[in-house]
């Protein structure tokens, strides 16, 4: 397992690093303070100090955890999990999901 997020990186297949610069891309355009870190063994980004999104990417997934509950009717070719998602790649689709909940997140944490 790599211990940091250069390493983690460095690791990955070019899918999958297009992939995560498309999701880091997303994140940071929704608002410039979120931190890109590394944390459970896979890259973190961090808004104040709390978790918006942790992504791991695996041999034939890419897995978005610490998510709020989904509604099912706007997920399509993905498995969920207590928190978590489990992508087949990164669509069109999927970033317009993450952009959501990964705008709602934001404002909780405004609002705390």
């Amino acid at each position: 397992m790599e211990k940091n997020l250069s390493d983690y990186l460095k690791n990955l297949n070019e899918n999958n690093q297009k992939s995560y610069q498309e999701i880091k891309d997303l994140l940071l355009n929704l608002n410039e303070d979120i931190l890109e870190t590394f944390s459970y063994g896979m890259p973190t980004f961090k808004y104040k100090n709390k978790v918006v999104i942790h992504i791991g990417f695996f041999k034939n997934h890419i897995g978005i955890f610490g998510l709020p509950k989904i509604e099912n009717a706007e997920i399509i070719d993905c498995k969920q999990g207590k928190g978590s998602l489990q992508i087949p790649a990164i669509n069109a689709q999927i970033i317009k999901i993450l952009k959501k909940i990964c705008r709602e997140k934001i404002k909780a944490i405004n609002k705390n």
